[in-house]
């Protein structure tokens, strides 16, 4: 989600002003020659009054309350195509790559020319448009994660930006972060002891003529200025050029980072060695400068006044001036560091910039004899400060200094909060001076995590894997927890705390978001170590995942330590668990939840989590809070769910009690889905209902349902592994070890016919379903999953195409016989075939748990004849083997005339159970 604007404006006031030259501020009629926008579909009744301004305003203060508009009411999709279907997208990307961020100058041609001859510098950017483009920059990524389908940065990277050029957005985007960084530089060239003091003034200290003005105030008047200069402080907003510059290359990178993710053609624009070098640059001078300021041996920076006074005004001065800057940079860092984090992955020009080796795939980088693999310095292209800026992040000494003063996770879980006292992980002291310097420190902790996972996606080799090992340990045992720290800073949202005024609880707040978000960026990198890991698997040589990951040499690195330990207790948190150590200590394992101590404390727990989400409808910090542990608990579901392939469930603790905490997730989250479309739809009546967290963003709603679809993901791995622990399908008794209930049955083949539900979160739950009632061993159960996995045989897949059509009904529906030719329509042709795909692999896996289900002749008077399963699997059978051949003959024209491939890993699935189907079909036949 885009951040708030700061600067919003009486909009009436702006509107209304007078038209002076001097007092009134437009944009340049020519200034978007380069696009081409694309008119509204049909014409409208009505039009929002902010894309009525976007449109038609020539002033920056309007256009810039305008985007703020528009990335708020982005959050949610229906407005969100309303502006897809206005082109809001593309004006968007005109005001911000296309509008050069200077004024005209008023003077006479003469003048102008001589200025020009005399060989000045380029005029300082206007500080209106660059304001009106930071909003325009958090609008257009606001648009961007709140999308269906990528269809806005389609639009962006395809026609609707330039005819001409499908490219113009992705490297005008990165040409904006390129020269927004020479101004950067030249800015913080300029600065002036005069700016000290104003930097000074702005957050409320000192002031000469301020205090005189201020003297003689009402107390109302006194107490509305104070609220006042609070605000900008916590909102960041100031007129210093060189501070709005680095918030201007910070959301453009942000924006960036979005861009990359979903767009090929924006990833390629910043992989060119020029442009992956800049960002190194910018990291290292971002990183290098805060950290000087952090320990900067005599000029105690962040000294607390109270107990360090200071006569000297210019020292204080100076003192905020580098405190606003080192927390401008550290952002600047994390932007940074985040977009090369995901430009990482099987880029072989970023491998070559960074390691000077590209590998055969662009991910598995080796290192040549001659140089060591953990150092990035073996490139040519890199100059030995950039080597030693990577090379001491890597080790990140400073950073573990820090970490190893905070108390181990251990004894944070100990502490019981209240509204009489700050918690703990806020820091010793409670200053704001003082957490400001703790959020700085997270953000230089983010930034160097994202470093580390860059390194490892290039060159994941044991040496990289033993230098990252110990700050990603150090950082899962002090700062993790995201659902402790969720309960301690509770009292700060809701306001109940009696100990903290508005600053400090303003600073609280924003430290504990940056605190998630380590956690966050901790999780993140673990994930990339696990995967690094995992690539290493030998499966040709071990029967499964678990003997391949157990004979894996570089498996031994990742348990050698305690960081599974670290990991198991922060899944233990997100679970809402008691963890409690074992007698080997060696896992966090989890009390009976039927203990009535552990019963009042998920209790307590689920209190506060309707609270927070009671509060976040309604307060911005509180929603940001929610937003951050929404995407950690999808990290944290993605590891476990990796993990859990590769490890015994019970390394997890005792399965039953995983599997239950696992369902209780699942319907927890199910239910946010049901309260959130029961508000939809009371909205839709005209009915007033209480705002559920999941009106506020489209985006909520993804990181919902992607936690559904790991969750789902280790359930089925759960019950596989118990299946096969327990002799499979030729099992004859009951091996429900997790005891798993008929409610879980339900409940799932619910969420499974969700049309928000993905291809995978919905073939895991059919597989989940087939042999949760097959290890029940029981008629009823069997019968209950033969109807559940017949029915999505008949209308499985993704949401458009399960309508009651065959398989082949489907594919005749939704994609022509032949691709089309013009690149554009190509491109939907392709989605609309991947749904196709999906509906495919949805309704094999389907069938494959028939054959599961009655393999042998148990139940198959009682329930596989009367339901008439041998007739239905016939009939997919000539369906499934029709939709194989003709995309086998697909693929091979569409790559030999446009050079496109089609071919989906799912195919070796379709052939595979299409093969199972003709032996079981003829082995029942032979058998009834």
């Amino acid at each position: 989600m885009g951040k708030s604007n700061p600067r919003r404006r009486n909009k009436a006031s702006a509107k209304n002003r007078g038209k002076c030259p001097h007092d009134c501020t437009e944009v340049e009629e020519d200034v978007v020659g380069h696009v081409v926008r694309t008119p509204a579909q049909s014409p409208h009744a009505f039009t929002p009054l902010c894309v009525q301004q976007l449109r038609e305003s020539r002033e920056y203060a309007v256009l810039e309350d305008a985007c703020s508009d528009i990335a708020h009411f982005a959050l949610q999709l229906r407005h969100n195509n309303d502006f897809l279907r206005d082109a809001v997208p593309q004006r968007l990307a005109q005001l911000l790559i296309f509008t050069p961020p200077y004024e005209l100058p008023l003077v006479a041609p003469s003048t102008s020319s001589a200025a020009a001859t005399a060989g000045e510098e380029e005029p300082q950017p206007h500080k209106g448009i660059l304001h009106m483009q930071i909003a325009a920059a958090e609008a257009l990524r606001a648009l961007l994660v709140n999308s269906e389908q990528d269809r806005v940065i389609d639009a962006l990277t395809s026609a609707g930006v330039n005819a001409a050029s499908g490219g113009r957005f992705a490297e005008g985007l990165a040409c904006l972060v390129q020269a927004g960084w020479q101004r950067v530089q030249q800015a913080r060239r300029r600065t002036a002891p005069e700016d000290w003091m104003d930097v000074y003034r702005e957050e409320g200290g000192g002031g000469g003529g301020d205090e005189a003005a201020v003297e003689g105030e009402t107390e109302p008047a006194a107490e509305a200025n104070a609220r006042q200069r609070r605000c900008h402080r916590q909102s960041g907003l100031t007129q210093n050029l060189y501070y709005i510059l680095l918030r201007h290359l910070e959301e453009v990178l942000a924006l960036a980072s979005v861009c990359v993710e979903a767009s090929e053609a924006c990833a390629q624009a910043f992989s060119t060695t020029p442009t992956l070098l800049l960002l190194l640059d910018v990291l290292r001078v971002a990183i290098t400068t805060t950290w000087e300021t952090l320990l900067h041996p005599s000029a105690n920076y962040y000294a607390d006044e109270a107990q360090v006074p200071v006569a000297s005004e210019t020292v204080l001065a100076i003192r905020a001036f580098k405190r606003r800057e080192a927390g401008l940079l550290a952002s600047l860092a994390v932007s940074t560091a985040d977009l090369l984090l995901l430009l990482s992955p099987e880029n072989q020009s970023l491998a070559q910039v960074f390691t000077g080796s590209s590998g055969g795939n662009g991910a598995a980088v080796t290192a040549s004899s001659s140089s060591s693999p953990s150092a990035a310095g073996s490139s040519a292209a890199m100059t030995a400060e950039q080597t030693a800026f990577l090379n001491t992040a890597v080790d990140a000494v400073d950073l573990r200094a820090w970490l190893a003063e905070k108390p181990a996770v251990e004894v944070q879980l100990q502490e019981r909060f209240s509204d009489t006292s700050l918690p703990s992980f806020l820091g010793a002291q409670h200053t704001a001076v003082a957490m400001e310097r703790e959020r700085v420190l997270h953000d230089l902790l983010r930034a160097t995590l994202s470093i580390q996972g860059m390194l490892l996606h290039i060159a994941p080799v044991a040496e990289n894997l033993q230098r990252v090992l110990p700050l990603l340990d150090d950082t899962l045992h002090k700062v993790s927890l995201p659902m402790h720290v969720w309960c301690g800073v509770l009292p700060l949202l809701m306001g109940t705390c009696k100990c903290a005024d508005d600053d400090t609880r303003a600073a609280a707040t924003t430290l504990t978001t940056h605190r998630l978000r380590s956690t966050q960026a901790a999780v993140r990198l673990l994930h990339v170590m696990v995967n690094a890991v995992g690539e290493k698997n030998d499966t040709d040589r071990h029967e499964d995942d678990e003997a391949a990951f157990a004979a894996n040499p570089l498996a031994k690195l990742l348990q050698s330590g305690s960081l599974f330990y670290a990991f198991g207790l922060l899944l233990k948190d997100v679970l809402w668990m008691s963890p409690n150590s074992d007698s080997s200590g060696n896992a966090a394992t989890v009390a009976d939840p039927t203990h009535p101590t552990a019963t009042r404390a998920v209790m307590a727990w689920q209190t506060q989590q309707r609270a927070l989400r009671a509060e976040a409808s309604c307060n911005a910090a509180a929603t940001e809070v929610q937003m951050v542990l929404l995407a950690t608990e999808v990290n944290v579901w993605e590891v476990a769910s990796t993990l859990l392939l590769m490890l015994p469930v019970a390394s997890l603790g005792e399965p039953a009690l995983t599997w239950r905490a696992l369902t209780q997730a699942v319907l927890s989250r199910y239910q946010l889905h049901l309260d959130a479309a029961a508000v939809e739809a009371a909205e839709g009546e005209g009915r007033g209902a209480h705002a559920n967290i999941l009106q506020h963003s489209a985006r909520t709603h993804q990181l919902l349902w992607m936690q559904l679809e790991s969750l789902g993901q280790m359930l089925w791995t759960i019950q596989r592994k118990q299946s096969k622990a327990s002799g499979g399908s030729a099992a004859v008794t009951a091996c429900n070890h997790v005891q798993a209930t008929s409610a879980d049955v339900d409940l799932l083949i619910r969420v499974s016919w969700e049309a928000s539900a993905s291809t995978p979160l919905k073939q895991s739950c059919v597989g989940t379903v087939g042999l949760l009632c097959a290890s029940m061993q029981d008629e009823e159960a069997v019968a209950t999953a033969a109807r559940f996995a017949l029915a999505v045989v008949a209308n499985g897949g993704p949401a458009a195409t399960s309508c009651g059509k065959k398989l082949l009904d489907v594919y005749a529906q939704l994609s022509p016989a032949k691709p089309p030719t013009y690149p554009a329509e190509r491109r939907v042709w392709l989605q609309q075939l991947a749904l196709v795909d999906a509906t495919a692999t949805v309704r094999c896996e389907a069938a494959n748990t028939l054959i599961d289900l009655f393999l042998d002749e148990r139940h198959d008077a009682a329930v596989y004849w009367p339901l008439g399963v041998q007739e239905k699997l016939s009939d997919f059978k000539k369906q499934l083997a029709v939709y194989v051949k003709r995309r086998q003959e697909l693929g091979k024209e569409t790559k030999r005339l446009y050079h496109v491939s089609t071919e989906t890993p799912d195919a070796d699935q379709w052939s595979e159970v299409l093969e199972n189907l003709c032996g079981f079909i003829d082995y029942k036949a032979q058998h009834k």
